[in-house]
């Protein structure tokens, strides 16, 4: 995150970062954020896929994770979803389907696959490196061309919570490569995670203490904003308004949706949430849990009440 702490809330540098300490899950686990992200919905059989709206606009698609799925979520056979999947122009994820790296018997073990607690590497690299290397690809075949590119990892998945640490330096290498050769100053980063902490500690975990109900339930959100961007000075009040206000995957879709036309999606059934670039936070609203569907078990982000000044 050094990368990104250099640009925030700087008036001297090309681009201007954000982080957004009140995002939290809609329902405990992967699905239904990874689904309210890109489908707009949570109830797997509704729903527009953002990435359809990308390939419609022109764009080239790409993307890679460094775990063997095809989707951010299970495309299963058995109990499936019913989102409509779009398959990306490029994608690089088969590769960490190697036996070596995942047992195909018992995918999710402590010490094989993507909830282990070693090390990932594979021909003498982190399996991170080699998505990246490929993100690389991408962008330099298509650095003149509209594109949307995923990175996606399992690596924080596991009780250590030292793994995800390893990233640290090759991503923020891949960061300021793109940084160097001008890509970034066209380019919107977004990154975010499906939900909190999980898996780490696991004693914790399974004791359901307070701090891990907690945790579990506040994912990160960051994002990185060229300032050359057509509107930033309105993106850029937008976005700072909404940094300690209550966030959600509905505002990611709808984020998403207003990069390719500039205006908010406005489908009857994608009620919930806003764009960060085009809607502002007015000191009126109130951007809670109601507003945002969320049930109240999950709901960490309460209205503050009143306390009287003595």
């Amino acid at each position: 995150m050094g990368f990104l702490e250099k640009y925030y809330n700087k008036t001297d540098t090309k681009f201007s970062s954000y982080q957004y300490l009140k995002h939290q899950t809609i329902y405990p686990g992967t699905l239904a954020n990874i689904g309210a992200a890109y489908w707009g919905t949570f109830n797997k059989n509704n729903g527009v896929s953002v990435l359809k709206k990308f390939r419609d606009s022109g764009y080239i698609m790409g993307s890679t994770q460094n775990l063997c799925l095809a989707e951010m979520i299970d495309i299963k056979t058995k109990d499936p979803t019913k989102y409509e999947f779009v398959p990306d122009d490029h994608d690089f994820w088969t590769p960490f389907c190697d036996p070596n790296q995942e047992n195909p018997k018992s995918k999710y073990t402590d010490f094989k696959g993507p909830y282990s607690i070693l090390k990932k590497c594979m021909w003498e690299k982190q399996s991170v490196e080699h998505s990246l290397e490929y993100a690389r690809q991408f962008f330099r075949k298509y650095k003149d061309n509209n594109k949307v590119f995923r990175f996606g990892t399992a690596d924080s998945h596991e009780t250590s919570a030292e793994v995800i640490k390893y990233h640290d330096e090759p991503v923020t290498s891949f960061l300021e490569e793109l940084e160097a050769d001008g890509t970034l100053e066209d380019t919107t980063v977004l990154i975010f995670s499906d939900h909190g902490t999980y898996s780490h500690g696991w004693l914790f975990r399974y004791l359901e203490t307070d701090d891990w109900v907690k945790e579990e339930k506040l994912p990160g959100m960051f994002a990185l904003i060229p300032k050359k961007v057509k509107y930033f000075d309105l993106i850029d009040r937008n976005m700072r308004s909404k940094e300690n206000t209550m966030t959600t995957a509905f505002d990611i879709y709808k984020t998403l949706i207003s990069t390719i036309d500039g205006k908010e999606e406005k489908e009857s059934f994608k009620k919930y949430g806003n764009s960060l670039f085009y809607s502002h936070k007015n000191e009126t609203e109130s951007f809670d849990c109601k507003f945002y569907g969320t049930r109240d078990y999950v709901c960490m982000c309460r209205p503050l009440h009143n306390v009287t000044n003595y």
